[in-house]
């Protein structure tokens, strides 16, 4: 338990919904206890670092646990060099931390919306205001209530707000008697390890290898950049030969156990039902990614004569393919499970077959700079 109490952003353009706003943060903060994060408080945390911008996305990233979309007739400032409103940054670090959030729209603005085919001339912002409902309402499939008062809120969030504390201290039972690996879970992982709804092991899989992979991107983007940094060791040309094909063994091993895991222990995990057997799985895959990406660094950072530059170049790039493979596989799982189940209708049962290529690139460009090599060096 984090021991505070729930910390709420209010997330909505300033000019003609103040009122909703005020009206809003009173019934958080005298009714309902809560902590409440409007920008135009004098408690609403500045850091001198960051823009008006910045400092309001790392509000509802570091601070709140939920956010509150109100839309009305504007879609709100855009910052001079981008092209999204604050409103609409504040949602989007919402989505992407994975709080609850609960969107309400003026009655108005959303018979404006309805009838949009027949509004002629939109404006720029009543546009831009268009998309950013169409997203939150049909891209992002979240729920948007309608209102007129802020009573007309403050109703609706006294009953969902009913449902959150239920469905946490469910949670919280289970959590109690979960094994100590799933303690560690992100939220959404977490939920489906202790909730097991339909296809619940593979999309376990799948969150906790996009978490994973999320985890190493700053590792992975080295990796992309083809930048190496840090102590590197030396090969003599005496040694190169052994050195690189030591190195070319090392990516079939990583391939072979990759298919090994994926092939047979995976399938057994999932055929278990085991939530700590699916974990560990998920968490070996990434690892393995690791040790793929932390293996081309490592002869990235490899000094050897200029002549066989080339051909290290080509080694460090084999496994190119597994890491693209394994970046987008936590995706490809969830997507394919989530498609089935809104195709499966009832208790019905769906076999879903999911095929991972892993295999070895660049081998013809390893023999082709060999080749070159050896008749520049003809003593090679």
């Amino acid at each position: 338990m984090s021991g505070h109490v729930p910390t709420v952003f209010v997330s909505s353009t300033f000019f003609g919904l103040e009122a909703i706003r005020f009206d809003l943060s009173k019934f958080f903060e005298n009714e309902l206890g809560y902590r409440t994060l409007l920008f135009e408080h004098s408690s609403f945390p500045v850091e001198s670092d960051a823009d008006t911008v910045e400092n309001c996305r790392r509000r509802v990233q570091e601070d709140a646990d939920a956010f509150i979309l109100i839309i009305g007739d504007r879609y709100g400032y855009v910052p001079p060099e981008g092209h999204l409103s604050v409103t609409n940054i504040e949602y989007l670090a919402a989505r992407a931390k994975g709080i609850p959030i609960y969107s309400f729209i003026t009655s108005e603005a959303l018979a404006h919306f309805e009838n949009r085919q027949n509004i002629p001339d939109l404006s720029p912002e009543t546009s831009a205001l268009f998309d950013f409902i169409a997203q939150v309402r049909s891209n992002d499939s979240a729920w948007m209530f309608p209102f007129v008062t802020s009573h007309d809120i403050t109703r609706t969030l006294r009953v969902q707000f009913a449902y959150q504390m239920t469905r946490g201290l469910l949670l919280q039972q289970r959590i109690r008697a979960a094994e100590p690996v799933l303690i560690g879970l992100s939220g959404k992982a977490l939920r489906l390890a202790l909730e097991k709804p339909m296809g619940w092991g593979g999309l376990l899989f799948a969150q906790i290898l996009i978490d994973e992979v999320f985890q190493m991107k700053d590792l992975i983007r080295a990796y992309r950049a083809e930048v190496a940094f840090g102590p590197g060791e030396s090969v003599a040309d005496n040694q190169i030969t052994e050195w690189l094909h030591s190195r070319f063994a090392d990516a079939i091993r990583h391939a072979q156990g990759m298919n090994t895991l994926l092939s047979e222990t995976l399938n057994a995990s999932f055929n278990s039902g085991d939530a700590t057997s699916i974990v560990s799985h998920a968490r070996l895959l990434s690892l393995a990614l690791q040790e793929i990406v932390e293996w081309a660094q490592r002869i990235r950072r490899t000094h050897v004569n200029e002549d066989w530059e080339p051909v290290k170049s080509v080694v460090a790039k084999m496994c190119d393919n597994i890491v693209t493979e394994l970046e987008k596989f936590g995706p490809t799982v969830r997507e394919a499970i989530e498609k089935t189940l809104a195709d499966t209708e009832g208790p019905e049962t769906r076999t879903l077959q999911l095929t991972l290529v892993l295999t070895i690139a660049y081998v013809d460009e390893y023999n082709k700079e060999l080749a070159i090599l050896k008749k520049k060096r003809r003593w090679f």
